[in-house]
């Protein structure tokens, strides 16, 4: 009777987790959640049926059993730990970025071309570096402003390849195209 009552909890603890998650959305904290109590249920239920405490474990060193878990675990916490800091580190340049474009572009540069390092699958991330890289080269003037045009050009080329859907990207070709037009240089607007 006093196990019945343990599964009967673990099993209103399941269902009040998935009617509670009817009304919000899931996360992996919070999903796990579901499938500890899962594991609960399934070890409580097992406890009660007979026959079972017959059976003999094999016996292991405990101190190798359990440091091998250990040293996998750690391994894995922080390969795990260092995937998911990566994508962080490149949003926290990339915010830094946004907050200098407005008053030092130079320094905003160096975060987006951080930002890209980190996350090079982001196509905001080059969108914003090529948009540094144009208000730059609208400061130059000659050879310098052409070579940092064509730059600006890739990046904003691979930009609208890494996202598609984006039009600021193709927004930003048009006035690469136009700016090239105002420097005689041929054919640009054909492009």
């Amino acid at each position: 009777p006093g196990l019945s009552i343990i599964v009967v909890g673990f099993l209103a603890a399941g269902a009040s987790y998935l009617v509670q998650n009817l009304f919000s959305f899931g996360v992996v904290a919070i999903g796990s959640l579901f499938w500890v109590i899962m594991g609960m249920i399934v070890s409580a239920s097992k406890i009660g049926e007979e026959g079972e405490s017959e059976q003999k474990p094999i016996e292991i060193n405990p101190y190798f059993a359990y440091s091998s878990w250990i040293l996998l675990a750690a391994v894995v916490a922080a390969v795990l730990f260092y995937l998911s800091y990566i994508p962080y580190q490149a949003d926290i340049y990339f915010k830094t970025g946004k907050v200098y474009s407005r008053k030092n572009i130079d320094l905003a540069t160096k975060n987006f071309e951080l930002a890209t390092d980190r996350a090079p699958y982001e196509g905001s991330h080059w969108t914003n570096l090529g948009l540094s890289y144009f208000a730059i080269a609208q400061k130059m003037s000659g050879a310098e402003q052409r070579e940092m045009l064509l730059k600006t050009l890739g990046v904003i080329e691979r930009a609208s390849k890494t996202d598609p859907y984006n039009a600021d990207n193709f927004h930003i070709m048009g006035k690469i195209h136009l700016l090239f037009d105002k420097l005689g240089e041929g054919g640009a607007l054909d492009k």
